[in-house]
């Protein structure tokens, strides 16, 4: 793949990228491009064209001097993904006065019935402290029905997580209530409990450090009052994951920290990386690595 601005054009002469191609030809308009990408005056990136899935961001709107996808504080305010005049995927998304995301208004979903807005509260330190799923009116996503999931953060002067709540279905009360205890190193540690839990709700097992920071044993997603212990490299890479002696999962990075490939019970993943070209990647799955 080649990464390059276009050969008879102003991109190239000042080093923008303009597209991606399959092979040495340039231009955003040539038949081998599988990228490509447009910007205003002010070098201002306001589209992202994707010619062979029939696929484009659009930032501009189409109309001469606006930018609908930007608020006038340059923040993106709708994002649109269109195939000709069809919206795929739309959202649109508010802030606050300190340009922290306030919502997100799934447009494409509403259109649908599906309740996939996002509502966001931050505390005055602009940290995340609050969210809400589900369908987004008045500027609030109530329970009673608009609402699917909602998890709260209580933060630390650190920003460590001093609670944990989670409503998984929206009916707004907390299906998960959690206190969580730090150490000097801003690791989760108590003597006796670390993590705990509400009443009624069933205790997490608590984790565990190695002296880099690692964590070396885990609650496990699935069972989280079960652990998992976790095993690392000497460059603090996670190589592999065990449930008493049976490995789970096993990783391999290369010399630039990248995962080459990784392998679960019953299955290996593996990613091949070209030179130069960093962020493409080649996936295979091959059943009992």
């Amino acid at each position: 793949m080649n990464c390059e601005g276009n050969a008879s054009g102003f991109a190239d002469k000042i080093g923008r990228l303009s597209a991606i191609a399959a092979n040495t030809t340039r231009g955003a308009n040539d038949g081998n491009v599988l990228a490509g990408y447009e910007y205003n005056g002010a070098a201002m990136f306001v589209a992202e064209n994707y010619p062979q899935p029939g696929v484009k961001l659009d930032l501009y709107g189409g109309t001469s001097g606006t930018y609908g996808g930007f608020d006038r504080f340059g923040r993106i305010a709708e994002q649109r993904w269109r195939t000709g005049g069809t919206d795929k995927d739309r959202f649109t998304y508010g802030h606050d006065y300190n340009s922290n995301r306030t919502y997100r208004q799934n447009e494409v979903a509403r259109a649908a019935n599906k309740k996939l807005d996002e509502l966001y509260a931050n505390d005055s330190l602009n940290r995340l402290t609050g969210f809400k799923r589900g369908h987004l009116a008045s500027g609030e996503i109530a329970t009673g029905g608009d609402r699917v999931k909602g998890q709260t953060w209580g933060l630390s002067q650190t920003g460590n997580w001093s609670t944990f709540g989670e409503d998984a279905d929206g009916d707004g009360t907390n299906d998960l209530d959690q206190t969580r205890k730090h150490n000097k190193a801003n690791e989760i540690y108590d003597a006796t409990d670390a993590i705990g839990q509400g009443q009624g709700q069933t205790a997490w097992v608590d984790p565990v450090h190695d002296s880099h920071g690692n964590m070396t044993s885990v609650p496990r997603p699935w069972s989280p009052a079960s652990a998992m212990t976790c095993i690392y490299d000497a460059w603090n890479r996670m190589v592999e994951a065990k449930i008493g002696n049976t490995t789970i999962q096993r990783n391999h990075f290369d010399g630039l920290n990248r995962r080459e490939w990784y392998g679960v019970v019953g299955m290996v993943r593996g990613r091949s990386w070209c030179a130069g070209c960093d962020w493409a990647s080649r996936r295979h799955c091959a059943a009992n690595p």
